[in-house]
């Protein structure tokens, strides 16, 4: 599935892809993600990031 989504966000031009997690970050560490600050994310995003979650941001940059 990650494949694909890949995939699909080259297709449509983007240098990057981003999850948040609050359990998970091994999977995606392991996949070539890193982790950013919140304050990384797109600002449509950055207004609904929800703190008291506190949810880990992964980046993967598309090469």
């Amino acid at each position: 599935m990650l494949r694909r989504v890949e995939q699909r966000a080259r297709a449509m031009g983007l240098d990057s892809i981003f999850v948040l997690t609050t359990r998970t970050m091994h999977w995606f560490l392991r996949r070539g993600f890193v982790q950013v600050d919140p304050e990384w994310l797109p600002e449509a995003r950055k207004r609904k990031y929800n703190w008291d979650r506190k949810s880990m941001v992964f980046v993967k940059k598309l090469i």
